[in-house]
């Protein structure tokens, strides 16, 4: 489906995805989806296996209630990896922003409007530490969100913020978020509408978007 078919009834904002659907028929970017930045490197097989459960997890997030409109959104769907360990082997996040931003730069249909241009994800050692566990748990899927299961979990890197040093800013938004893979793409559409230090902010060390749990802060 091209994007200006994209019904309206289902770009209203009580319409699961609603924000997203709405973004992408009406700007001119046609893809969606956040960029990933691999900041931790020496077990390569580790970090194929950590992307593919992402993928997995996006998929189970988009299509579990309407399985034809996800079936759309997985078209549009857009994985942009940046590896480079010469550049980001233990990148500070800051780093990670100057990267991002400069690979949004270089695309032609940058628009700062989109969470695809303001929002990137971060994968840590520590982010990747939790895979094992998460493996563990495969049967927990993301339809019970009363049920905790070790997360496999990501840092969402705000590539417009630059606070002062971790907890300079005394409780208040630290310009990144612990997120559960699990919900990855209903936060990119929730983005659309509301900016990551909205309401629902989960200060780390909580884990986005339930705060059940809780990270290292590394």
């Amino acid at each position: 489906m091209d994007p200006s078919e994209i019904p309206s009834e289902w770009c209203h904002r009580s319409q699961r995805y609603g924000l997203l659907f709405s973004a992408l028929s009406h700007t001119s970017s046609r893809q969606w989806g956040f960029v990933v930045i691999r900041t931790t490197y020496g077990d390569d097989d580790a970090w194929a296996s950590y992307l593919q459960c992402v993928r997995d997890n996006a998929h189970i997030d988009i299509t579990r209630f309407k399985p034809d409109r996800g079936a759309v959104l997985e078209q549009m769907l857009t994985w942009t990896v940046i590896e480079d360990a010469a550049t980001l082997e233990n990148a500070s996040r800051e780093q990670v922003r100057q990267r991002f931003q400069q690979w949004c730069q270089e695309q032609d249909d940058f628009n700062a409007s989109l969470p695809r241009f303001t929002y990137c994800v971060n994968v840590t050692r520590a982010c990747l530490n939790t895979l094992s566990a998460h493996l563990g748990n495969k049967s927990d899927d993301v339809s019970k969100p009363h049920l905790p299961p070790p997360s496999l979990v990501a840092e969402i890197v705000d590539g417009d913020s630059a606070p002062g040093p971790e907890g300079e800013s005394g409780g208040g938004y630290l310009g990144w978020e612990y997120i559960d893979t699990r919900y990855l793409m209903s936060t990119y559409s929730t983005l659309h509408g509301t900016p990551l230090d909205g309401y629902n902010y989960q200060r780390p060390p909580a884990i986005a978007p339930l705060g059940q749990q809780t990270m290292p802060l590394t």
